[in-house]
Formats: structure tokens, sequence, C-alpha cells
């Protein structure tokens, strides 16, 4: 019973240190990135262009600002809608 406690402690240990570290790179890598809609899993924001995507594109526009970043599946793509930016 003692072994396998340890076990699932050793476990639970290297699963928070594994969540923090998955955390701590995500934190830095998207704070790099302009801001855009929250994506979904596997299927990022495709749901959110709809069947008129510059449609779509200008109402996420309004709401995120001229530049955005959106999640194409597993691709991360800057939109710019607007050439002047600012």
């Amino acid at each position: 019973m003692g072994i396998l406690l340890l076990l699932l402690l050793l476990l639970l240990v290297f699963a928070s240190c594994f969540y923090l570290l998955w955390f701590a790179y995500r934190l830095s890598y998207t704070s790099l990135l302009p801001p855009g809609p929250p994506p979904l899993p596997l299927i990022g924001n495709l749901l959110s262009l709809g069947r008129l995507p510059h449609r779509s594109l200008h109402h996420l526009s309004l709401t995120y600002g001229p530049i955005m970043k959106l999640s194409l599946g597993r691709i991360t793509t800057v939109v710019v809608s607007s050439p002047f930016p600012c």
C-alpha cells in the first residue's frame, strides 16, 4: 500500500510540474501575439468565420481591433483587416 501511495504522489507531482511548465510556455508565447477570440480545441476559430467570412472578420475586427489572432485548426494566423492599424 505504501509503494502505491508513493507512486501516486510522484505522478501527481510530475503532472503538476508539467502543467505549470506548459502554462508558463503558453503564457509567454501568447503574450507576443495580438488579441483574438478564444479558440475551441482542435478546430480553433473556424466556427467563428461562418458562411460569410468577410463579414465575420469585420465583426471580429470591431471587437478585437484591426490586427487580431485567429486559430484556424492548429495554425495560428494573424489577420490585418485595415491598411491603417492604429
